[in-house]
């Protein structure tokens, strides 16, 4: 910049440890020489006149350099105290509005993050969803009450209500034995306790079901899902 911008070429590169402003990133310590052709790290990039320069690194915490900020003059003994306490509240502004944008594109790549994840979460439970919902076996899904001794209604799909000629709306929160009280006498009550308690999940073979409402025969495959339900996908076989 100023009278060096016709001088340095426009992909000039300063390597860590070279030259003052090179010293300055590698030790992450203000350089400031007054003689730059006395000063052991002084380097000449171009065809530049330096008499004294004036390095101050641009750090992020008290270890991470990300830059240096250099300014240069054709003058001896150019730069005082007033000179590296300027600069280096330059430089610790410079450093606070980087840590900040970076800051925010971390905080920008993250709500985007998250925003995919939950885009996936909605697909993922739109699909999970749609093959409940249509699936020709009856699968129903119950919360352990009373210590895992009975079970109420939390979903069904919609084979359930063919299967069994009821309607979601009137199961959703009843207990499985207030809807159908053949369950036990069938066996499955006692399978539902075991796979409950166990997490072990169990076919439960063709069985008859039968009480004053409806009668069949039904297979019964149960499993316990990491919420501590249960699910019964089951097939009327009558």
């Amino acid at each position: 910049a100023g009278g060096y911008k016709d001088i340095f070429p426009s992909d000039l590169t300063v390597l860590v440890g070279e030259g003052m402003i090179g010293h300055a990133a590698e030790t992450g310590e203000i350089q400031v020489s007054g003689d730059g052709e006395k000063n052991q790290y002084y380097v000449r990039k171009a065809e530049e006149i330096t008499r004294s320069e004036l390095s101050v690194p641009i750090k992020i915490g008290p270890k991470e350099v990300i830059g240096v900020l250099d300014i240069q003059s054709v003058e001896l003994d150019a730069f005082n105290q007033i000179h590296v306490v300027a600069m280096n509240t330059l430089s610790t502004q410079i450093a606070s509005a980087i840590r900040n944008a970076r800051l925010y594109e971390k905080a920008q790549k993250e709500i985007l993050e998250r925003k995919r994840t939950e885009e996936m979460i909605r697909n993922s439970e739109m699909r999970f969803r749609e093959l409940f919902s249509n699936m020709s076996s009856g699968v129903a899904i119950y919360e352990a009450v009373d210590n895992g001794n009975d079970f109420i209604f939390k979903d069904i799909n919609h084979a359930v209500e063919r299967i069994e000629k009821v309607k979601k709306k009137d199961l959703i929160g009843k207990r499985v034995r207030e809807v159908f009280p053949g369950i036990e006498q069938m066996g499955l009550l006692d399978v539902f306790r075991e796979v409950w308690r166990s997490g072990k999940p169990k076919l439960h073979p063709v069985s008859e079901y039968r009480d004053d409402r409806i009668w069949g025969w039904r297979s019964n495959y149960v499993y316990k899902i990491p919420s501590g339900e249960i699910v019964a996908v089951y097939d009327d076989v009558t």
